[in-house]
């Protein structure tokens, strides 16, 4: 063992990689003792090194999140998928790649996502969220429509008839050759310019309020297709990512799944596959931070951090972890800043004080 720890280092492996290849034979070691295939006289493991170094994780902020979804791709590029299995592991609570690449519509009949996970085969729900449901509208034949459906409505007179993908364009256009007039207006101490201003966010607010109706309308019939068309093809992999033939008759869902060697090599190929697609995604938002499937995971963490006010409890099943040490263990790298954050505040309240 001590050989094998050797080589592995020689590789240029990490500390963390190395434990995480030894732990594996030593869990295969320790199956062996208990089933009485073998007897040890001593343990070969006792003098290896047991101890991780920290690792720091990246994460991507809501600023960055932003850039990726509005980044514009061609529907009939490949990125215009991997964009769309980022998205939605970040906003199905942080799934984990082989969740996502796992996932069936059977999954889906109850108007959630209901999954073992594949990692710690305990159970997992997710709410069907809007950015959820419209990632997942691209992969079953009536979603698209949906999508797609022109509404007819008035305002300030005039008549309208879009979809709502381009409603949510022609709002972000308003909002964003609104932002100078805006400053300019609340600059302003003219009366005729503090009624212009609010007559400005009165228009802004009522093309919300079209895009909420219309979202709302349009996550009811995207739930109910998707149950009906989970329920008519419940074996059928969600996104195109593992070949239904190969895995006819796994049931991931099950507490216990047995792979072929040659499909867990399917699943470890596409998932090497998927992040080399996610750098190029990174590349095309120009983003400094690298692109991995686990970062998607990382980033709904860092988000729950500030969501939740640092509720570890609410984090904790929102990630699917059995217990709440896991959570703490996980959440040690990002509660740093807020750590931080919280001293300098601390700090603060005394810099009234005279000394």
């Amino acid at each position: 063992m001590r050989d094998f720890e050797t080589y592995l280092i020689e590789l240029g492996l990490s500390i963390n990689s190395c434990i995480k290849y030894i732990k594996t034979i030593k869990n295969v070691f320790n199956k062996g003792v208990a089933l009485d295939k073998f007897t040890p006289i001593k343990n070969p493991f006792i003098t290896l090194n047991k101890k991780t170094t920290p690792v720091s994780k990246k994460t991507l902020g809501r600023k960055e999140i932003e850039i990726i979804i509005q980044t514009p791709i061609d529907k009939e590029s490949p990125l215009y998928h991997y964009k769309n299995y980022f998205l939605f592991q970040i906003f199905a609570q942080g799934i984990r790649v082989s969740d996502l690449m796992t996932l069936r519509w059977g999954n889906l009949i109850t108007g959630e996502i209901i999954i073992n996970q594949f990692k710690t085969k305990t159970l997992l729900k997710i709410r069907l969220n809007f950015i959820v449901l419209l990632r997942l509208a691209d992969y079953f034949p009536k979603g698209v429509k949906i999508v797609n459906v022109k509404y007819k409505f008035k305002l300030k007179d005039a008549d309208y008839s879009m979809s709502y993908r381009e409603i949510e364009q022609h709002y972000n256009k308003l909002q964003k050759d609104s932002i100078g007039l805006f400053i300019q207006l609340n600059m302003s101490e003219k009366l005729e310019d503090k009624k212009e201003l609010k007559e400005l966010e009165k228009v802004l607010t009522s093309w919300l309020d079209v895009m909420a109706k219309i979202r709302e309308k349009i996550k009811m019939e995207l739930i109910i297709e998707i149950c009906i068309y989970g329920k008519a093809n419940p074996e059928k992999f969600i996104f195109p990512l593992l070949d239904d033939k190969i895995f006819n008759g796994i049931e991931f869902n099950a507490q216990k799944h047995i792979l072929s060697k040659y499909q867990y090599n399917q699943l470890s190929s596409k998932t090497a596959h998927y992040n080399k697609q996610l750098k190029k995604l990174q590349e095309l938002c120009q983003i400094d931070i690298v692109f991995t499937s686990h970062l998607a995971r990382h980033s709904y963490t860092n988000l729950m951090i500030e969501t939740t006010n640092k509720d570890i409890y609410t984090i904790s099943k929102s990630l699917g972890h059995s217990s709440l040490s896991t959570t703490e263990h996980y959440l040690n790298e990002f509660l740093t800043d807020r750590i931080n954050e919280s001293n300098d505040g601390m700090n603060e309240t005394f810099l009234t004080k005279s000394y």
